[in-house]
């Protein structure tokens, strides 16, 4: 097919005759609706269309990474992204059976840079999978909006919807929120400090939709001093999905199921501290904490295994979450459970572990950091917890006494 290709853009670059005129050109921008089936196009995708209607050429080039099937591809960013050549046709074809829209905007580039922009991607696409797969620094949308520029004679101008798009990786984990909380819950507890890190403006284009948002508005400021707009129109030529009866089951959000879990720890913490705490209520706490502590220390393994393995730029720095999400509080209780502490031991446990949760707690809301709700509710959790065990700590000494 590469050969294919090529001999076929020696085609459009030379001339048939001694004054023949080279064949009209077009190129089209391309926004895949998301499939919120699939983790790695939960997002949606992109691509560009190149197409020479005399010579019957009529392409898509898209960026993608045949290994990004399941959540740990995506994750550790193990592979690497092509830009993959297709038939337009069947590119259409292959997403409207997957029961995704797609939307072709018209570029207005020239003749020249349109030849330019299909000479690059013949170039690139012959380099075969070499651009990491790391879906918080590249991406499609990324990398079509820098092969698009490349080709332009002057450089793209954003107008001020890229301003109101993400700027930090957090804040697209924010942008993430609207398609699963629970991808926002665990890219908040999971992103390192290179998450608040201002990112480059022609770097903020990582998800297609706000590249296509962004586009609508941007203008191409060329050498001889004219601006026109990147798009031609804004109303995109539709090619409407097929029916598509799949549903997605219906989760409950982690606000949900933190807000019950929360209930419950307040209820129990009432009941501990009353005088209806009796054995059975002790049985009770005992196991809340046993699998409050386990859970907290599954988050901070599969950290220290995110740390230690995955590319992705968001998840392998260091993490101020890990202080609070750890194995260590479940070490201690489970040697406490054995080989039972001094209560003074256990009561200072407890304090120094809700201080630090409380700290953790104190600084998103000092500095206006980017948090999910639920991980408030999280913390509250253990806040609550672990008060209320050192508080009857303390109690039962004072009795003893």
């Amino acid at each position: 097919m590469k050969k294919v290709i090529c001999i076929l853009l020696l085609m459009l670059h030379l001339p048939l005759g001694g004054h023949a005129q080279m064949p009209p050109v077009e190129a089209s921008f391309l926004y895949i609706e998301a499939d919120q089936q699939q983790l790695p196009t939960y997002f949606g995708h992109c691509a560009y269309r190149l197409s020479c209607p005399e010579l019957n050429l009529d392409y898509a080039f898209t960026f993608e990474s045949g290994g990004m099937e399941t959540v740990a591809d995506v994750l550790e960013a193990n592979s690497l992204i092509a830009l993959a050549v297709a038939p337009f046709d069947e590119f259409v074809e292959k997403y409207r059976q997957e029961g995704r829209t797609v939307y072709e905007y018209p570029l207005a580039l020239r003749d020249g840079e349109i030849r330019r922009l299909w000479q690059l991607s013949d170039q690139i696409a012959a380099r075969g999978a070499h651009i990491k797969a790391d879906f918080t620094e590249f991406g499609c949308a990324i990398e079509t909006a820098s092969t698009i520029e490349a080709s332009v004679d002057g450089h793209l101008v954003y107008g001020p919807r890229l301003s109101e798009i993400a700027t930090t990786k957090h804040n697209i984990a924010g942008t993430y929120s609207k398609r699963s909380n629970w991808i926002y819950l665990f890219l908040s507890v999971f992103a390192s400090s290179d998450a608040d890190r201002e990112l480059a403006a022609n770097r903020r284009l990582i998800l297609p939709g706000d590249m296509t948002y962004v586009w609508e508005e941007t203008v191409v400021r060329r050498s001889d001093g004219t601006c026109e707009p990147i798009f031609a129109t804004r109303n995109p030529i539709v090619y409407a999905a097929a029916t598509n009866d799949d549903t997605a089951g219906w989760i409950p959000s982690p606000i949900v199921v933190f807000g019950i879990l929360l209930i419950w720890a307040i209820a129990l913490s009432v009941l501990q501290c009353t005088k209806a705490g009796g054995r059975r209520i002790k049985s009770m706490a005992r196991w809340t904490d046993f699998a409050m502590f386990t859970a907290i220390a599954v988050v901070g393994v599969m950290m220290a295994v995110l740390y230690a393995t995955s590319d992705t730029t968001m998840l392998n720095g260091w993490n101020r979450s890990a202080l609070v999400f750890n194995p260590l509080p479940l070490m201690v209780w489970l040697i406490n459970l054995r080989r039972p502490f001094k209560e003074r031991t256990q009561f200072w446990a407890y304090i120094v572990y809700t201080v630090i949760v409380a700290c953790h707690l104190a600084t998103f809301i000092i500095c206006h950091e980017l948090c999910d709700t639920s991980e408030y509710v999280i913390m509250a959790i253990l806040i609550i917890r672990c008060a209320t065990n050192a508080w009857t700590l303390s109690r039962e000494t004072a009795r003893s006494r």
